[in-house]
C-alpha cells in the first residue's frame, strides 16, 4: 500500500495500483476537464478557450444567438392574431399592429379613389367653397397666408399681423401704400432703385484730382472716394516694370558679392592632409586619409578665438 496525492481534490489516499484519484467522483471531473465539448448548434467536438462557449465558431454562434431570440419573443409578445382587409376583405397575416390592407394594391386603390365632400364656409373669409379634401377648411392661397400670420402671431413668432401698420407715402412717387414693415420708406423695387441711382451717381460727379506717380499729370478719379496712383494702363505697367527691374538689379548685386566672398575664402585656404588636433571624429578622418581625401584648412578663420582680420576680409562682410 502506498500514500498518493489525488490529481483532482488534493486529498491523500492509500492504493495498491497506479491510480491519480480518490474515488469515481473524481476521475468523473477529471474527465469532464480534458474532454472535448459538442458545439450545441453542429455537433461538433472543439477546444474551447473558457467553460461559457457553446459554440465551435462564430457561424455556429450567430445561428445560437438567433434561436435564442426567436425563444425570447414567442415567451413574451403576444400571438399575432389575423385580420381582414379593409380593401378587398381577404383574412391576411399582419406584419404591423396598425395594417389595415394586405398588399400595396389594395392600400392605393382606396386612398386613390375619389370622396365627394360638401360645400363648407371658409375658416379665414367665412366664404362658401368647394373643398377637394376632408382637411381642406381655407378656399385659397391668400387665406391660407393669412391663417399662417395669425397663428405665427398668437405663438408670438412675429411681433405684429401684416397689413396692420398705418399707410404711408412713397418718399419718390408720393403715392400712399401699405408697408409691410416700419422702416419701409418706398412703395415698389423700381422706387428703391431711383434713389439708390441717384445716391451712385452722386458719387461719380465730383471735381476731385489726382496727381499720376508716373507722368505727373492730373486726372480725375472714377469716385470720389478712390484712391488711384496712375492715370492710365500704360503709367500701372511702366511703375510695375521699373520695380521689377530695379529688384533685378538688387538680386545681381547680391549674388556677385557672394561671389567675390566665395573668392576670397577659397584664396586664404589651402587643402591638408594632416590630422587637426582638436578634432572630435579623428577616426572617420583617418579613413578619409587612407582614401587619398584631404581637407579645407583655414588659415585665418573668423570663427576661431583670438582670430584676426586678414587683409582678405573687409568690414562689411563682418557686419553681415
Amino acid at each position: 500500500m502506498t500514500i498518493k496525492v489525488c490529481v483532482n481534490c488534493g486529498l491523500k489516499f492509500l492504493t495498491e495500483g497506479q491510480e491519480k484519484v480518490c474515488g469515481q467522483i473524481c476521475l468523473d471531473e477529471l474527465k469532464q476537464k480534458f474532454t472535448k465539448p459538442k458545439c450545441v448548434i453542429c455537433g461538433k467536438k472543439f477546444n474551447r478557450k473558457s467553460s461559457s462557449h457553446k459554440t465551435c465558431s462564430h457561424k455556429c454562434g450567430y445561428e445560437l444567438k438567433k434561436q435564442n431570440a426567436a425563444r425570447y419573443r414567442d415567451k413574451v409578445r403576444p400571438v399575432k392574431q389575423k385580420n381582414a382587409c379593409e380593401g378587398c376583405s381577404k383574412i391576411f397575416m399582419p406584419t404591423r399592429k396598425d395594417q389595415r390592407f394586405c398588399g400595396s394594391r389594395c392600400y392605393n386603390q382606396h386612398y386613390k379613389k375619389t370622396v365627394t365632400v360638401k360645400p363648407r364656409p371658409c375658416v379665414e373669409c367665412g366664404e362658401v367653397f368647394q373643398p377637394r379634401t376632408e382637411r381642406n377648411i381655407l378656399c385659397s392661397q391668400q387665406c391660407r397666408y393669412i391663417n399662417d400670420k395669425r397663428r405665427a402671431y398668437v405663438r408670438g413668432t412675429i411681433p405684429r399681423m401684416p397689413g396692420t401698420l398705418k399707410p404711408k407715402d412713397c418718399l419718390v412717387c408720393k403715392k400712399t401704400f401699405q408697408p409691410k414693415a416700419g422702416s419701409q420708406k418706398y412703395c415698389s423695387p423700381t422706387c428703391n432703385g431711383l434713389v439708390h441711382l441717384k445716391r451712385n451717381r452722386s458719387r461719380l460727379d465730383h471735381n476731385r484730382l489726382l496727381k499720376c506717380w508716373i507722368c505727373k499729370n492730373e486726372f480725375k478719379p472714377m469716385t470720389s472716394k478712390s484712391r488711384a496712383k496712375f492715370c492710365s494702363p500704360e503709367c500701372r505697367k511702366a511703375h510695375f516694370g521699373n520695380r521689377a527691374k530695379e529688384k533685378q538689379a538688387e538680386l545681381e548685386i547680391e549674388a556677385k558679392k557672394q561671389v567675390e566672398v566665395v573668392e576670397k575664402w577659397n584664396d586664404a585656404s589651402v587643402k591638408s592632409g594632416e590630422l587637426p588636433s582638436d578634432s572630435m571624429f579623428p577616426e572617420e578622418i583617418l579613413n578619409f586619409f587612407q582614401k587619398g581625401g584631404f581637407i579645407t584648412k583655414y588659415l585665418n578663420p573668423a570663427w576661431a578665438t583670438g582670430s584676426k582680420v586678414s587683409e582678405y576680409e573687409d568690414n562689411d562682410f563682418l557686419l553681415d
